[in-house]
């Protein structure tokens, strides 16, 4: 590199003196604010994934589910025949928080009033078909779901339950995990072989995460 010094152009002064060309914003919508300078930015996003189910009002919310997740209970729902391929289902009243549920259960929840709603849709849930035998054994590939419920309507005679899947498995391991998630024993007749729904005051995430099913989703 040589050092000889070189003199500057007034072409390059010229150009090294101008202010930078203006940034232009085109902003629409109502009630939008432009602001210049901000050091720290705390951004707050509401996501909606797509294919989601629709509840009752529209498009579930899985991140805010999600976030209000109670997991000091979880909702069981059994029915014979239930693929719970759609996105609802029903149980009848006369088998909703009656049979396999405590008393103090039952008052808590069985008014079905706005709160109690709000809270049930607080749970997580496990959905399964009823069990293929009474000795708790069922055909390859049958499987239930871990999900949860994003909206409940009262019918006359059924309740309809709105859902959302976050994962199968297998229902001969929910079956071996019966006295862990109250459901009766093992290897009989147990609650997996009746259509119901009830809530068990038990961690079913933590249970199944104790049991080897790995729940990415869900970082509790």
């Amino acid at each position: 590199m040589s050092n000889e010094i070189k003199p500057v152009q007034s072409a390059e002064i010229a150009v090294a003196n101008q202010s930078p060309a203006p940034m232009t914003f085109t902003q629409t919508g109502d009630n939008g604010t432009q602001i210049g300078r901000a050091d720290v930015v705390n951004n707050c996003f509401n996501i909606l994934l797509a294919g989601l189910p629709q509840t009752g009002a529209g498009q579930f919310d899985i991140i805010g589910a999600l976030g209000r997740l109670n997991c000091d209970c979880y909702n069981l729902f059994v029915k014979a025949g239930e693929s719970f391929d759609g996105s609802h289902f029903t149980i009848a009243k006369k088998r909703s928080l009656t049979e396999y549920t405590p008393a103090d259960t039952k008052n808590e929840y069985s008014s079905m009033s706005t709160e109690a709603i709000e809270r049930i849709k607080t749970f997580p849930a496990l959905f399964a078909s009823e069990n293929d035998t009474y000795r708790g054994k069922n055909n390859e590939g049958h499987v239930a779901y871990v999900g949860l419920i994003t909206d409940i309507k009262i019918q006359e005679d059924d309740i309809k339950f709105y859902f959302c899947k976050l994962l199968s498995v297998s229902q001969d391991l929910i079956n071996t995990m019966a006295v862990e998630l109250n459901l009766g024993m093992p290897d009989r007749f147990n609650e997996m072989n009746c259509t119901h729904w009830t809530i068990k005051r038990i961690n079913l995430i933590e249970e199944l995460r104790d049991a080897g099913v790995q729940i990415p989703i869900l970082k509790l």
